[in-house]
């Protein structure tokens, strides 16, 4: 089962949400969701389930020794044991395939949980909060149970800490206002990773085939890999915010849009922001108070750890060492140099910086990138628009423009405003926006509903 399935969205969810109706307590809910989350992930495969849910366990008890009134050798050594374990569970659930041989720790793609690269970094920043001291220890195992394994909680970017939603795990409401936010979130999360990433996955294979190299292709090819990239994360991020709130949570945001005027530290805040707080506060601010060498080091490191975390790939490993290099001369001169000049450098900066920076992750070999790179400048066919290409944007010409007017920040801001403004004139006026959202939000969903059954067809 996956958070795209028809059956999970029109079936799983309202019959676990309508359970959860059956009783006020926030024991009940969370046993409610318990199950139904112990229920989803074991979808066809109990046995490696079975195994997280003990991991789970093992990172509540490792959180006891590290409470503060345990020795310190205690506390290190438990916080140690934990992140073994869990960088164990990663490997195994999320790189499997170097385990290739093994027969004992080799499994097929069926057996391996949603959310295994999110698992094993939620359990490690709970240990770790409460090593450093921004959480209490959790003496409940069934709270942990319930953060760990909700099935709502595991596309919501890699990392909600637990002190995010502690007090939510124990008190909350399910009130139709969430229950109204939630479903717009998930629509548009679902539009997103339904119609919008198809679409531009469509675009970015034609533009960026090697069979067919062009000037055009090379570019708006890369552009369309990039905001693939971001649709899809920022989908998921919608959809676990959205069901999140229907069983009554807030969580955090983990995908902001990206401010391309702070530069490559503004995007790393923006995108993917909370992993990258997470590898703040455990690598690079510990080196950072023993002197800012160590902490550029930390930057560097923390930044190969997360390429390394999306991707086993080599090249993954050098975006992100990329990335954390130029976040380090933003530190020493650069930021200081751009804001001395117009902002549109800034922009420009950030934007070929970035567009290079993800040009790494999507090429498994030197040979196809150089190939690449070489199309940008014209080496490659004699005309600069490919068939493919051509018959790609042909064919989802809609689509796109509505995409533009819908998701690009400035036209998103534009239009928000827009409505904002007309909607407070008058009563009336803002009953007519509201009708003319209800009605978007209704042919997204049913543009999604087509796409995913067309799909599974």
């Amino acid at each position: 089962m996956q958070f795209t399935d028809l059956f999970f969205l029109f079936c799983f969810v309202p019959v676990t949400l309508l359970l959860s109706f059956l009783e006020r307590s926030c024991e009940y809910k969370n046993f409610i969701l318990f199950i139904s989350s112990v229920l989803f992930f074991t979808w066809g495969r109990p046995f490696i389930v079975s195994l997280f849910l003990l991991t789970a366990v093992f990172d509540w008890g490792m959180g006891l020794l590290c409470a503060p009134e345990k020795s310190k050798a205690v506390r290190g050594t438990a916080l140690t044991a934990d992140l073994a374990m869990n960088v164990f569970v990663f490997m195994l659930g999320a790189r499997n395939s170097l385990f290739e041989g093994i027969e004992l720790l080799t499994l097929s793609e069926k057996l391996i949980p949603v959310g295994a690269m999110f698992y094993g970094i939620r359990g490690f920043s709970y240990v770790y909060d409460v090593f450093s001291g921004r959480t209490p220890v959790e003496k409940n195992p069934f709270c942990i149970l319930t953060y760990m394994v909700s099935f709502p909680l595991m596309p919501a970017g890699p990392v909600v800490r637990y002190g995010q939603i502690r007090d939510q795990i124990r008190k909350r409401e399910i009130t139709g206002e969430k229950i109204n936010a939630g479903l717009t979130r998930i629509t548009l999360g679902l539009t997103k990773l339904s119609v919008l990433a198809p679409v531009l996955q469509k675009l970015c294979e034609a533009g960026l085939s090697e069979n067919e190299i062009t000037v055009t292709g090379s570019w708006a090819g890369m552009l369309c890999y990039i905001f693939r990239f971001c649709v899809v994360f920022a989908g998921y991020t919608d959809m676990a915010i959205g069901l999140g709130k229907l069983f009554g949570f807030d969580y955090p945001e983990s995908f902001k849009a990206i401010d391309m005027k702070k530069g490559i530290k503004g995007f790393a805040n923006s995108f993917n922001s909370s992993l990258n707080h997470l590898m703040g506060d455990v690598i690079v601010k510990p080196l950072r108070a023993r002197g800012q060498l160590l902490g550029f080091l930390g930057i560097l490191f923390s930044s190969a750890v997360i390429g390394a975390w999306f991707s086993d790939s080599l090249f993954f490993i050098v975006a992100g060492l990329i990335t954390g290099l130029f976040i380090i001369l933003e530190e020493l001169f650069l930021k200081d140099t751009l804001e001395k000049i117009l902002p549109l450098f800034t922009w420009l900066y950030t934007g070929i910086i970035l567009f290079f920076v993800f040009a790494l992750t999507r090429f498994d070999s030197l040979s196809s990138l150089t190939q690449w790179a070489g199309g940008l400048i014209g080496r490659g066919e004699d005309y600069i628009l490919s068939v493919a290409l051509k018959n790609a944007v042909t064919q989802n010409a809609f689509i796109l423009a509505v995409s533009v007017l819908c998701y690009l920040p400035f036209s998103r801001s534009f239009f928000t405003k827009k409505l904002t403004a007309v909607s407070e004139k008058s009563a009336r006026l803002y009953g007519v926006v509201r009708i003319m959202q209800t009605i978007a939000l209704s042919v997204m969903l049913m543009l999604s509903v087509i796409a995913l059954a067309d799909a599974v067809i």
